[in-house]
């Protein structure tokens, strides 16, 4: 069921950079009960600008650093990729192990559960890139 969804804006313009949508087995408003629900969680974003290979490790370096104080795992690192306007990327997270694709790369599995929690805080954790788009996909800002 969807959760909720959200814009990354940038700068003091608010480009939309992105929209993401969180879809959960039941919804949820609160980041710690679903951290803990054992069910899956999927976390869907459509890119509406052109987002270079350079701003796409800086923004998840940026995260993995402010959540965990640890380095991108390196299959991830090597999974990213620029991402044109109109890219999808679809983030499955399910318990202890995570699978990632998006338009035109191969689908990578992930296993650990750590991982799998980071990367979900990095949506919608205190870290989140903006509040907005946290509340967003906490489903409170409706």
């Amino acid at each position: 069921m969807l959760n909720g969804t959200g814009a990354r804006l940038y700068s003091v313009f608010a480009i939309e950079v992105y929209r993401a949508a969180l879809y959960l087995e039941a919804p949820l408003r609160d980041a710690e009960r679903i951290l803990a629900s054992p069910g899956t969680k999927l976390i869907l974003a459509r890119y509406r600008r052109d987002v270079p290979l350079r701003g796409v490790i800086a923004a998840w370096e940026a995260s993995f650093q402010a959540i965990c104080g640890c380095p991108l795992p390196a299959a991830f690192r090597d999974w990213l990729a620029p991402l044109p306007a109109g890219t999808e990327e679809r983030f499955l997270i399910r318990p202890g192990a995570v699978r990632l694709e998006a338009t035109g790369r191969p689908t990578l599995e992930l296993e650990g559960a750590e991982f799998a929690r980071t990367l979900l805080l990095a949506w919608i954790g205190p870290q989140a890139p903006t509040e907005a788009l946290r509340h967003g996909l906490l489903g409170l800002s409706r």
